[in-house]
């Protein structure tokens, strides 16, 4: 690829790597949330991990919601290192707005 500027050639970038999830990715997947590219699998082990985090939400319910929401808004899907802020901060909201 290279540059708009002056037109040298820029050094290709790293596959960013997701950090997996506490506990890793073991395990089958209880809902896919689309991203730009793919889908991107929420274990059981990060449905566990919601729970704690946000008591007063129905976790599988909400990730229906945002499954939804990136169906709707294909354009502003996230990236697959941006989705789990994604789904905290989606979380976040509906705790704190009961």
């Amino acid at each position: 690829m290279k540059c708009n500027c002056c037109g040298q050639e820029l050094p290709a970038k790293p596959d960013l790597e997701l950090a997996p999830p506490p506990g890793g990715l073991n395990g089958s997947a209880v809902a896919y949330i689309p991203i730009l590219g793919g889908e991107y699998p929420v274990t059981q082990v990060i449905v566990d991990e919601l729970e704690k985090c946000y008591p007063a939400v129905d976790v599988l319910q909400t990730l229906n919601e945002i499954r939804g929401w990136n169906i709707s808004n294909p354009k502003l899907r996230k990236t697959k290192s941006g989705v789990l802020r994604h789904i905290n901060a989606w979380m976040t909201k509906v705790q704190n707005n009961g």
